[in-house]
C-alpha cells in the first residue's frame, strides 16, 4: 500500500527524513528511479540517508510498479519518492492505487514559473498534472509535511 509518493529532485534527504517519515505511518521507503538504480555510487549515497527502521530500496520506475501492485506487498506501507514529475506520471499510469502526489520539488527550467521557492511548473509539467487530476488523483505541493498544501489544480 502506498502511503506516501513524493516528487523531490533531491530524493532522500534530511528533509524528508526529519519531516515526512515523521508523519507518515510508512515501514519501507522505495526511491523509484531508473538512473538512479543503475548508479551504484549514487545509491550507496543515498542509502546513506535512510534511517535504519526503514526498509529502503532503489529500483526502475517499472520494477517499483510491480512492486507496489504485487497482492504479497498489499500490508507493507510504502513511502515512494521520485525524482520527477515524469516519474510519478509514470507510476500513477502502472499503479492504480495512486490517489495523491505530494510535489516536494521540481527544478526551475526555461519558462518554467514558480508556485514557491521549490516547484517550477513548465507547461510540459502542467499537461501531465492536468492529465493527472483528469484520473482523479490530488496534487499538492509542500516540501515538509507541517507546510500549508498547495493544491496545484488551482496553477494550472
Amino acid at each position: 500500500m502506498i502511503k506516501h509518493l513524493r516528487i523531490d529532485h533531491r530524493l532522500l534527504h534530511g528533509q524528508v527524513v526529519y519531516s515526512w517519515l515523521k508523519t507518515i505511518d510508512c515501514n519501507a521507503i522505495i526511491i523509484a528511479n531508473d538512473l538512479v538504480s543503475e548508479d551504484e555510487t549514487r545509491s550507496k549515497l543515498l542509502m546513506m540517508s535512510a534511517p535504519s527502521d526503514k526498509k529502503t530500496i532503489i529500483r526502475p520506475v517499472e520494477a517499483t510498479a510491480k512492486i507496489l501492485n504485487d497482492e504479497r506487498n498489499e500490508k507493507v506501507k510504502f513511502f515512494v519518492i521520485v525524482e520527477t514529475l515524469a516519474d510519478a506520471a509514470k507510476l500513477a499510469e502502472l499503479v492504480p492505487s495512486v490517489s495523491s502526489i505530494n510535489v516536494g520539488s521540481i527544478r526551475k527550467t526555461d519558462g518554467a514559473e514558480a508556485i514557491n521557492n521549490a516547484v517550477f511548473l513548465n507547461s510540459e509539467h502542467k499537461d501531465m498534472l492536468r492529465s493527472l487530476a483528469e484520473r482523479g488523483v490530488e496534487i499538492e505541493a509542500r516540501q515538509i509535511a507541517d507546510d500549508v498544501k498547495i493544491d496545484l489544480t488551482t496553477k494550472l
